[in-house]
């Protein structure tokens, strides 16, 4: 199972997803036939505009911009699942899940979990990229 699928069939039992797709991180390795650099450039760009998305989450919560937190959130969702990032991906789609049906009530919360996340997300994937070369 794929990590979005993981994500999307967990919504509620988050703090039961595992931090880390391995799967979906074997995918990676493979369809870039192992190619360190080339995944390091693939983590760098998640990390770094999943940072970038999340400050722009922030803003459509505080304005209260549904359609716009739900496509910031399924970004973020899909990015996290290509890396393995399960724990981002599962946060993401929470977050869609509720702006979806048009609400961002309740989201600043679930919004720190994904801050969070990608904070956790990101020593494991350095990490990964670092044993790669």
């Amino acid at each position: 199972m794929t990590a979005v699928m993981t994500a999307i069939n967990l919504l509620e039992h988050t703090d039961t997803i595992t931090a880390f797709d391995e799967d979906s991180w074997g995918e990676l390795v493979m369809t870039t036939d192992g190619d360190a650099a080339l995944i390091g450039e693939i983590v760098d760009d998640f990390l770094n505009s999943a940072d970038r998305q999340i400050r722009d989450l922030a803003g459509s919560i505080a304005r209260h911009d549904p359609d716009l937190t739900r496509r910031l959130a399924h970004t973020i969702k899909g990015g996290a699942a290509t890396v393995g990032a399960a724990k981002v991906a599962a946060a993401a789609a929470e977050i869609e899940h509720v702006a979806r049906a048009g609400s961002t009530s309740g989201l600043e919360s679930k919004l720190q979990v994904l801050d969070s996340s990608l904070s956790v997300a990101r020593r494991t994937l350095n990490a990964r990229v670092r044993a790669l070369a």
